[in-house]
């Protein structure tokens, strides 16, 4: 394969050929062999974090927000991980779906009525 690709490579560099036909050339060389860099890592979260981002991110819809309104109420509020992650949560709407941003302020008043230092 590696043979192969290097004939590719000087063909395209021999040969007059168009830079449309060129980038095609590159385009496969990068697709076939990507270049050597770091793998990205996955930030850790704890069980508690990937519930919470679960329930709000993936798991909300117009029928279900008010059953998800009542399993962020059984979360445990005096523990301050709880708090940190709801307020991390509920501070970045732009990782709400598009069409459930609305229901993310329903929760939020929702919310408010039961802790209302959390809401302000």
């Amino acid at each position: 394969m590696a043979t192969f690709l290097e004939t590719l490579q000087r063909k395209k560099s021999v040969q007059h050929i168009g830079q449309a036909e060129r980038m095609l050339i590159e385009n496969a060389v990068y697709y076939v062999d990507p270049p050597e860099r770091p793998a990205i890592e996955q930030k850790e979260r704890d069980p508690m974090e990937l519930f919470i981002r679960k329930l709000i991110y993936m798991d909300m819809t117009k029928r279900n927000f008010s059953k998800i309104l009542k399993q962020i109420r059984r979360l445990h509020w005096e523990e301050t991980e709880v708090v940190t992650i709801l307020e991390k949560v509920f501070s970045k709407p732009g990782k709400v779906k598009y069409g459930n941003i609305h229901l993310l302020a329903i929760l939020m008043g929702a919310l408010y009525r039961y802790h209302p230092a959390f809401a302000v």
